[in-house]
């Protein structure tokens, strides 16, 4: 396959044997181990991350010898953080119909950290093909269905996140304004006299792509927190002014637009009026004492002692209004104001 490297375990018949693919940008490492009773490949992704393929033929009824040989093994392979084991064992360890030395094969297994993926059916309703684990990382895994063999392919993911390297690579760009300009004043005229399709059609992609061609800018991303800044900010500031002139180009030419009377009672309006106090206090006073003990009495407080005046809508008569009751903390207080006016 394009992209990808393949290594082969050594086999004995049509049916044996193990083959690995890996992307040839992955740098990686290949081994054969010495397993008598079985054909294995270990391929080795930097110092975290390892994959044993096996293949072990049916005809090794000893399942007790073939641990033995494959203990050496997964003992090089307990200071990784990931190790997947994966193959077509042909030991079943389906919970509903296990080989008889399924559990020596498990427990051997779970020695070395290593658990079973699945447990699902991958030959009949017997599970041979396995996937143990032993990994922090999440993991996903899929039994197929496919009628290329007699037994279920297996999909085995493993969440990975790649750190990516800050580049400093420059990216090229299309500055639209001249271009849109040059485009406007070319002459398309020799275009228009074409006879032949054909041949308008290629006077026009050469023109045009040359237009473009001659508009790109190349631009190198910064690294300056404040260049990034200003860049941002200059957004904001102009947006207004853009959205409001993209509006105006796309109003029909001499239209005539009423101006707004700020005066009129019936636009809508915004306005930004003094703080009110007693509004404030109110706010303040609807507040559950358990809220913020400390900083919440000492508001009320403060919020009880005050005096304000505000303007009636005359303009000429004033209000005063007082506290005439001692401060308390009391929530049992009804009306903690009372009002009167001053002459």
């Amino acid at each position: 396959m394009n992209g990808y490297r393949s290594y082969s375990s050594d086999y004995n018949n049509q049916n044996d044997g193990v083959i690995v693919y890996i992307r040839s940008d992955i740098a990686h490492s290949i081994e054969r181990p010495t397993v008598s009773t079985s054909n294995c490949l270990l391929l080795k992704c930097g110092d975290e991350t390892a994959v044993l393929a096996i293949y072990r033929s049916p005809s090794c009824n000893n399942i007790n010898n073939f641990c033995c040989d494959l203990d050496p093994c997964l003992a090089s392979l307990n200071s990784l953080k990931s190790v997947i084991v994966v193959g077509d064992l042909n030991i079943n360890i389906a919970p509903e119909n296990r080989d008889s030395n399924s559990n020596y094969y498990l427990d051997f297994m779970a020695f070395h950290g290593l658990m079973p993926a699945h447990v699902l059916p991958t030959r009949q309703a017997n599970c041979l093909d396995h996937v143990f684990l032993k990994s922090e990382r999440g993991s996903r895994i899929f039994v197929l269905d496919s009628l290329i063999t007699d037994h279920n392919p297996l999909v085995a993911s493993l969440d990975y996140k790649v750190k990516k390297e800050k580049s400093d690579a420059s990216f090229v760009k299309i500055n639209y304004p001249p271009l849109i300009q040059e485009l406007q004043d070319t002459d398309f005229s020799d275009i228009y006299r074409a006879t032949d399709a054909n041949v308008a059609a290629e006077m026009l992609t050469n023109i045009v792509t040359k237009l473009t061609q001659a508009s790109v800018v190349t631009k190198v991303p910064s690294r300056d927190p404040a260049e990034s800044t200003n860049l941002v900010n200059k957004y904001f500031s102009e947006i207004g002014a853009k959205l409001a002139g993209d509006i105006l180009m796309k109003c029909k030419p001499g239209a005539h637009y009423t101006p707004i009377n700020v005066s009129d009672p019936q636009c809508d309006s915004m306005v930004l009026l003094d703080t009110d106090v007693a509004e404030v206090s109110a706010v303040i006073n609807s507040l559950k004492n358990d809220s913020a003990p400390d900083d919440l009495i000492l508001a009320r407080r403060k919020a009880k002692e005050a005096e304000f005046t505000s303007d009636l809508t005359d303009g000429e008569v004033r209000q005063k209004r007082k506290i005439r009751k001692p401060v308390s903390s009391s929530d049992e207080e009804d009306d903690p104001f009372h009002y009167h006016k001053n002459s």
